[in-house]
């Protein structure tokens, strides 16, 4: 199988062979060196995010806000069976706060956004506001990002973060820094290992994790002499009524 960025460059002259100059040849290699970098700048996918369930303090959509306090979860976020997502992580509250980190080689020749919200989304790189969207959709879909604002994009680190929240329905956001003539396939959502979190979860249950959960019996003075620890992950099916029982 061909690589998609792979270029061919045929050149005749008659300055061929040991006679071509050495500055040609950089020129050359130069050339096409820019034209794969650009082809690939924005196509690195990452799924990883830090998130919270309640409203942060101060400004979150800042570079130097510190975010190491948020669970981390992988993209996208939502309810499974809303149209079009692929939830990594659950989220099944009315709002939700989402930071992440995505490398560029070198800024994206037409810099895009590859999102998918239900419902209203508000996206920031590197702090400054990008785009807002209304209502929802049932698929992702590419949005140009605003030359005027192409300025928020830089080489190197840059910060995505995006608020969304939710009224009835469905629910999911995911979002993505592409290059708008180059958009990439996105994989498979990891699958999420963190506790389910409802508007009822107390600061002490957003820290229980697999690892951390109680491992000892509840009611030590009347401990069975076997008895077995159900705590961590659970893999689950919801099944139709008139399934038959296994």
């Amino acid at each position: 199988m061909k690589n998609p960025n792979s270029i061919l460059v045929k050149y005749h002259s008659p300055l061929a062979g040991p006679r071509l100059s050495a500055c040609l040849k950089c020129w050359i290699a130069a050339a096409i060196l820019i034209a794969m970098t650009s082809a690939s700048a924005a196509q690195q996918i990452v799924d990883e995010w830090r998130y919270t369930l309640r409203r942060p303090a101060g400004d979150w959509r800042s570079i130097e806000f510190d975010d190491s306090a948020w669970r981390k979860g992988n993209g996208g976020f939502g309810t499974r069976g809303t149209p079009g997502s692929r939830v990594g992580t659950v989220w099944a509250t009315k709002s939700i706060w989402l930071r992440k980190v995505v490398k560029l080689q070198a800024v994206p020749g037409k810099p895009a956004l590859l999102i998918h919200h239900d419902e209203d989304a508000e996206v920031y790189i590197n702090g400054k506001k990008v785009d807002a969207f209304k209502g929802y959709t049932s698929k992702f879909k590419v949005v140009p990002i605003d030359p005027a604002k192409f300025k928020a994009i830089r080489r190197g680190d840059n910060l995505i973060a995006v608020h969304c929240k939710q009224t009835v329905g469905g629910q999911f956001i995911d979002v993505h820094l592409v290059d708008a003539e180059n958009v990439p396939k996105l994989p498979k959502p990891k699958r999420g290992t963190k506790t389910f979190n409802s508007e009822l979860i107390t600061k002490w249950g957003e820290t229980v994790t697999p690892e951390n959960a109680w491992t000892e019996y509840p009611r030590p003075q009347l401990k069975r002499e076997k008895w077995v620890n159900l705590n961590g992950m659970w893999e689950y099916s919801i099944t139709r009524q008139s399934d038959k029982r296994a």
